[in-house]
């Protein structure tokens, strides 16, 4: 059986992304996560033929020698990936890395050798090529395969989201979930609501996920109390739990920041779960037919404009029912289908030949 690392881990309760392609692969390949390298199985670098690396360009830090250390430990792995001959399989996931204050020119770098010494890219949305115009010079490597499918990762519970919240049993549910920061753009989507009145016609706001910056979380908390029908609790909804507010929900929203983001895992698990979304024309959303039709979807090019244009798609919501809400989710999670891990199966295992 051939072994494949996996870079940062090969799962995570955080991100089901790496759980669910590893074991979709899990009959065909050894799925090893870098960090188990550290923890007794070293070995299995040596016997690892290929390795598969997720978010190594996403260099941080709290100040600039911080930063410079977590892109010298990436770099120095990434050598030892090429000179230990070990055929690389980078997976872009996003135009830039999210929230960076600093380490953008390590980054950099570390992007133009993913692209120079990969085997094989792996973008998750055509859209990728042109949004990632760097790509284009390395057009025989790329590989595209879809997100797949959330389908069995949540289970349900007996929770009610109403009754803990305080939400009136006769108003839509409008769900945010995810990491909460500035590149979700969550003032602007408690604005937004506001503006547009759609508390007056019988929706509500549940805004709920982990804020690891202080200041934006008491900004976001300051909107949220002075906000009629907006709902908010800041930390990650435990997996246990998230089918209770999935199934609870009417629909999904994520007013992503368009300069960085290209794909959304939001978007797949409402689709996975029957449920519409309000979201920007991120990569993974252009030229989808299906996603047009049955989510909402909006364009902007600027800050301003991304605050009236998602005020107009909102208000948008108000011709929209319960039952015209789940017609349009029904027929997302038949999209969903056609993109799942198991349709898509060979195509991963092909990354690794």
């Amino acid at each position: 059986m051939k072994t494949v690392l996996f870079f940062p881990q090969a799962r995570t309760l955080e991100n089901f992304y790496l759980g669910n392609l590893t074991r979709t692969i899990s009959e065909n390949c050894e799925a090893v996560g870098v960090n188990e390298l550290f923890h007794g199985r070293w070995k299995k670098f040596f016997s690892a033929e290929v390795c598969h690396l997720n978010w190594l360009e996403n260099v941080r830090g709290n100040h600039e020698v911080k930063c410079l250390a977590n892109f010298l430990v990436r770099l120095a792995f990434l050598v030892c990936l090429k000179v230990f001959r070990k055929k690389i399989v980078w997976t872009a996931h996003n135009k830039v890395a999210h929230d960076q204050k600093r380490g953008r020119k390590y980054s950099q770098i570390l992007m133009k050798l993913l692209m120079a010494w990969s085997h094989k890219i792996h973008i998750l949305c055509a859209a990728t090529q042109k949004e990632i115009p760097e790509l284009q010079k390395y057009a025989s490597k790329i590989v595209c395969i879809p997100h797949g499918d959330y389908f069995e990762n949540f289970g349900r519970g007996t929770l009610d989201v109403r009754a803990k919240h305080g939400i009136d049993p006769q108003k839509k549910i409008i769900f945010f979930t995810g990491k909460i920061g500035p590149y979700k753009n969550l003032d602007l989507l408690i604005e937004s609501f506001n503006r547009s009145r759609l508390a007056e016609s019988d929706f509500a706001l549940l805004i709920c996920g982990a804020c690891k910056d202080e200041n934006y979380k008491q900004k976001i908390l300051a909107k949220v109390k002075t906000s009629p029908s907006v709902y908010a609790e800041f930390h990650f909804v435990e997996n246990s739990l998230m089918g209770d507010y999935l199934a609870q929900s009417d629909l999904l929203i994520a007013p992503y920041d368009i300069s960085s983001s290209l794909n959304s895992g939001t978007m797949w698990m409402a689709f996975s779960y029957k449920k519409s979304m309000v979201l920007p024309e991120i990569g993974c959303v252009q030229g989808e037919k299906e996603i047009f039709e049955n989510a909402f979807v909006y364009h902007y090019e600027s800050a301003e404009e991304h605050a009236l244009k998602l005020c107009e798609t909102l208000e948008k919501l108000k011709d929209e029912t319960r039952e015209s809400l789940f017609e349009k989710g029904n027929r997302l999670y038949s999209y969903m289908q056609a993109k799942s891990w198991n349709a898509h199966k060979e195509e991963w295992l092909s990354l690794y030949d």
